[in-house]
């Protein structure tokens, strides 16, 4: 058991450490806006997924997949790229 709390204590000093050193050695990112990192975006999307999976209300969707909702959606679509960009849309 004693072999056991000092290898919990020896780690906790390790990423003491470590993380000392990480600081001291300037390679934490200290700039007033920063790229955020990949794990900083993968953490978010990960728990903006989650969060909007858990908390949206469960319903099925009210438009129904047709031919010719998807054809109006697409016109619908086009219209407004055009009126936005003023210019015209070429596939």
């Amino acid at each position: 058991m004693s072999n056991f709390v000092r290898g919990i204590l020896a780690t906790l000093v390790v990423l003491v450490l470590g993380g000392w050193l990480y600081l001291k050695l300037g390679y934490a990112e200290l700039r007033a806006k920063p790229e955020p990192s990949w794990l900083e975006l993968e953490l978010a999307v990960t728990a903006i997924d989650a969060s909007a999976a858990r908390h949206a209300p469960r319903q099925q969707n009210p438009m129904a997949s047709t031919e010719g909702n998807l054809l109006d959606g697409a016109r619908l679509y086009r219209t407004s790229v055009r009126t936005v960009t003023a210019g015209p849309i070429t596939p």
